[in-house]
């Protein structure tokens, strides 16, 4: 991982969710407790960090395409309450 926060982020995510950061980040669907995980990672990524782009946080996750960021941030950001419902993507 490139970001520093971001890999520090995602370390404190798979550890809370008992993964490896390496299947966290990896492009492999995974187990659902990985996909929780990275769901996880991804949003609170881009609700804390919105100085990233959608490209950049696909590129730390595995090299995703920044629709499936959009999409992941849409999706679970609900799940969230913790952090600012006023972000945007």
């Amino acid at each position: 991982m490139e970001n520093k926060k971001v890999a520090e982020m995602v370390t404190t995510i798979a550890k809370k969710h008992n993964v490896p950061v390496d299947t966290v980040v990896s492009i492999k669907r995974g187990t659902p407790a990985v996909c929780d995980a990275r769901s996880e990672a991804i949003v609170r990524v881009r609700l804390t960090m919105p100085e990233l782009t959608l490209d950049d946080i696909g590129q730390e996750f595995g090299g995703r395409d920044l629709t499936t960021i959009a999409t992941t941030v849409r999706k679970h950001r609900h799940k969230y309450p913790d952090l600012s419902p006023n972000n945007n993507l």
